[in-house]
């Protein structure tokens, strides 16, 4: 994203550090901070900074990655904001540049650049939306599992997906951006676990490839030139907890409490499930 001389941004020396007084070495949690949709990127940081307070068994570094607001009358409201947010926590990273859908590729990619720079001492990195429901608990026991392996991207596994040529779909790639009838297996972007050491190959194999706006996709075209393959994880719920019937309750804690991650929650609903997740009264039938 852009913006004007006159307006309000954060300078590259205000960005957040790696180290927050301490020696981060285990996982860095990025939540992109969107400004669409109805949901207030500070409503949800405020949320996500509650949830991640209290990790267990791991050094966790988190930090937001936003752009800027599309809407002039909005930048300098929300630069302030996020600007206060840094100076107390030292956890926004935030780049001059339209934070657009098609600009997520440019996102991930500047992320990127800064783990190599600034945190490669850390061995797993989580990277997810702003509106998803994270069950830290469980991600924390499936890396503390994975025994430090070289390659991991994992989640929500897509295959067999085709560019859309619609010109009125959100997802539209023309045709000289994506020659290709069909895209590689890729995780959705809602939610992926990565180790440092994938993230920093993929960032090496984008220099190769022309940058393509839907920021997955292009993850997964990375994977491919690398001759690396993304793993599905069944915790992982992109599109949601969908059930058959109609009179069947999705939103009900015992489904929450079997997941990683679950998109989308809006901020009113995830620190109820969030608690009742939580209860050590929970009482559960067969997980889902």
């Amino acid at each position: 994203m852009k913006t004007t001389q006159s307006t309000t941004r954060m300078e590259r020396s205000s960005l957040a550090s790696c180290a927050g007084g301490e020696v981060w070495n285990d996982l860095a949690i990025a939540q992109e901070l969107a400004d669409g949709d109805d949901v207030s990127p500070m409503e949800m940081l405020k949320f996500l900074q509650d949830t991640f307070q209290k990790e267990k068994g791991m050094s966790v570094r988190r930090v937001f990655l936003a752009g800027v607001h599309e809407h002039h009358s909005e930048i300098r409201l929300l630069n302030a904001l996020l600007q206060r947010e840094n100076a107390q926590h030292n956890d926004v990273l935030q780049w001059n540049f339209y934070d657009t859908f098609f600009n997520l590729t440019v996102k991930q990619l500047l992320f990127f650049d800064w783990l190599n720079q600034s945190c490669q001492g850390v061995s797993y990195i989580f990277d997810g939306d702003d509106d998803v429901f994270v069950n830290v608990d469980n991600l924390m026991q499936f890396l503390l599992n994975q025994q430090r392996q070289q390659h991991l991207y994992t989640g929500m596994v897509i295959v067999n997906a085709a560019p859309i040529l619609n010109q009125h779909s959100k997802y539209y790639v023309p045709h000289q951006i994506q020659a290709k009838n069909k895209y590689p297996s890729y995780v959705s972007g809602g939610g992926i676990i990565m180790s440092m050491w994938t993230a920093m190959q993929i960032r090496v194999a984008a220099l190769s490839l022309p940058i393509l706006p839907i920021d997955d996709v292009f993850l997964g075209q990375c994977l491919e030139l690398l001759g690396l393959k993304p793993q599905y994880h069944h915790g992982f719920r992109t599109s949601g907890i969908n059930l058959p019937g109609k009179h069947i309750n999705s939103f009900h804690p015992c489904y929450y409490r079997e997941m990683l991650l679950v998109h989308r929650l809006l901020p009113y609903q995830m620190l109820p499930m969030w608690e009742a997740v939580q209860d050590p009264k929970l009482r559960c039938g067969n997980p889902l």
